[in-house]
């Protein structure tokens, strides 16, 4: 007997349902498995945070798997896709950020590594998926937020307040939330929401304030699992956390480059700028890569901009060879500065100064 199409069709959809569905089960059940699931939420230091997190767990003994929204080029395991961890850091995100990619990235990593802790960066960038990473795939048992000001303003409201509230509310009941920010933890306050104490790191104090800030919360965030007489690595974690400082990279001539590619904002910027000591130069060039749609990220830095460099180089689309050779024969003293977070432009412009 011929089965009609019409029949066939409906019936195999029903079947790929129900195979996906009983592979999600699986799935979550493996990462259910896993002790410690920790996300990292907010506006400002996601990807530091979860670094400073994965080596405070790792020196304390913990197999850990984490993801980042980036990685540096020592991150990538040689081009693996789903790299398992690594005893220098992160994976770096291959894809974009969407829920599905890091739903298939954890997946695999809980089979093929068993680790004892998952940190991943809560990289959804609408609160409705912000909401679904943390109720249907990492499934954190403590959410981290570090910050609520305004970013993605496409997508996101321009106010501080409202976006605490967001934040707050896409972490599932019952989960603890550890945060420095005040604004944050009054809305938790407000909804009854279970609290993380913060410990200050011990002999941080020679770190700029918004690194120890950071540190604080990756020790905070260790304090749920070791308890404090067992803290001992916190002078590596310091040693660390420097290494994570941005530099002023020599170029051709005796011009410097620094990465601030990953500023979200002009606030983050002059304080990650204002953390090292840059040469002595004549002048100071920024270069601020976004993308087409993103003007407003462009109209948030301008003021900053036009007060605390001689030239600022707007770019938004691929830098061409023009421009970046032009930048690495720069034969005056210059320092030129990396900004607006744009991954395509950023990363040109990253991997033409930096090469050798």
């Amino acid at each position: 007997m011929v089965i009609p199409s019409l029949w066939l069709t409906p019936a195999l959809w029903g079947l790929g349902v129900v195979a996906w569905a009983l592979g999600h089960r699986r799935t979550l059940n493996r990462v259910r498995s896993v002790p410690t699931r920790i996300t990292v939420g907010g506006t400002r230091g996601k990807s530091t945070v979860v670094r400073l997190i994965t080596e405070a767990l790792r020196l304390h003994g913990q197999r850990v798997s984490s993801r980042i929204a980036g990685g540096r080029p020592e991150e990538s395991l040689q081009g693996h896709r789903l790299p398992a961890p690594t005893p220098w850091g992160p994976s770096p995100r291959p894809g974009s950020a969407e829920p599905d990619e890091l739903r298939r990235w954890i997946s695999e990593v809980v089979q093929r590594v068993e680790p004892e802790a998952l940190v991943v960066e809560n990289l959804a960038f609408t609160p409705e998926s912000m909401r679904a990473v943390n109720e249907h795939i990492a499934l954190p048992t403590l959410a981290v937020l570090t910050d609520c000001v305004p970013d993605h303003l496409d997508v996101w409201p321009n106010d501080p307040q409202a976006i605490a509230h967001i934040h707050v509310s896409a972490i599932p009941l019952g989960v603890p939330i550890l945060t420095l920010n005040p604004l944050i933890r009054d809305v938790a306050q407000s909804e009854g929401r279970p609290a993380v104490s913060i410990s200050e790191v011990p002999g941080a104090a020679s770190l700029p304030r918004w690194m120890r800030n950071h540190c604080a919360l990756a020790w905070s965030a260790l304090a749920t699992l070791i308890s404090p007489g067992r803290r001992v690595h916190q002078e590596k974690l310091i040693t660390f956390a420097a290494s994570l400082l941005p530099r002023a990279l020599p170029l051709a001539g005796r011009a410097h480059f620094v990465d601030l590619f990953d500023a979200n904002d002009p606030v983050s910027a002059e304080a990650a700028l204002g953390s090292l000591a840059p040469p002595t130069v004549e002048r100071r060039i920024a270069l601020f890569a976004h993308r087409h749609d993103r003007a407003w990220r462009w109209r948030m830095f301008q003021p900053w901009l036009n007060r605390a460099f001689e030239e600022v180089i707007r770019i938004t689309a691929e830098p061409d060879e023009a421009l970046t050779a032009h930048l690495r024969s720069l034969g005056q003293d210059a320092l030129i500065v990396g900004l607006g977070n744009a991954a395509g432009p950023a990363e040109a412009l990253r991997s033409r100064l930096t090469a050798p």
